[in-house]
């Protein structure tokens, strides 16, 4: 393992959205209430983002929260 740190951020609100000059913007507040903006090119997104494996994935995790209650 090399001496490289990574850092990791969680988003707990996302509350925007927006996409301009090929950069994708997410932006909201962190676990402890501060502001956060991530930016993303926008062409590695949709080359790296599987949609449906996402969907799929989010739709079993609340199919389980459903089978728990």
């Amino acid at each position: 393992m090399d001496n490289t740190s990574e850092k990791i951020e969680y988003i707990h609100d996302l509350n925007t959205f927006q996409c301009c000059d090929n950069e994708v913007y997410l932006r909201g507040t962190d676990n402890k209430g501060e502001n956060i903006l991530v930016v993303f090119p926008a062409d590695e997104i949709l080359t790296w983002i599987d949609m449906g494996y996402i969907r799929e994935k989010v739709l079993e995790h609340y199919t389980n929260i459903n089978k728990e209650k």
